[in-house]
């Protein structure tokens, strides 16, 4: 399983659901895209200063985004490897996740 990124066009990186060890939701964390790298070399991305804020959606439940510019330079096809960290208070979460490249929808 993993996630898709648009080519050529203006991105939204989203967070659904964080949750705490208790399963509740946290709606007031610090939740960060810390980098993007491609999966076979490692290289990292570019076109983005990272790393990039997340901001949570009024009224969800756990849920965060942020627009990332279509500067990212990722190719279609490719796979990614993207590195997530949310902090609140004392707790900390670092995670990665894999993305996949895909043509922009018209």
């Amino acid at each position: 399983m993993h996630s898709e990124i648009s080519v050529d066009s203006t991105r939204i990186a989203r967070l659904t659901g964080l949750v705490d060890h208790n399963g509740d939701y946290i709606n007031d964390a610090t939740v960060t895209l810390e980098s993007m790298t491609e999966r076979v070399t490692g290289a990292a991305v570019t076109g983005v200063t990272f790393p990039v804020t997340l901001n949570y959606i009024a009224a969800s439940n756990g849920n965060y985004e942020v627009e990332v510019s279509k500067d990212l330079a990722v190719v279609e096809g490719t796979f990614y490897i993207a590195t997530f960290k949310a902090i609140k208070g004392t707790l900390e979460k670092v995670w990665k996740e894999t993305v996949r490249a895909v043509a922009a929808v018209a």
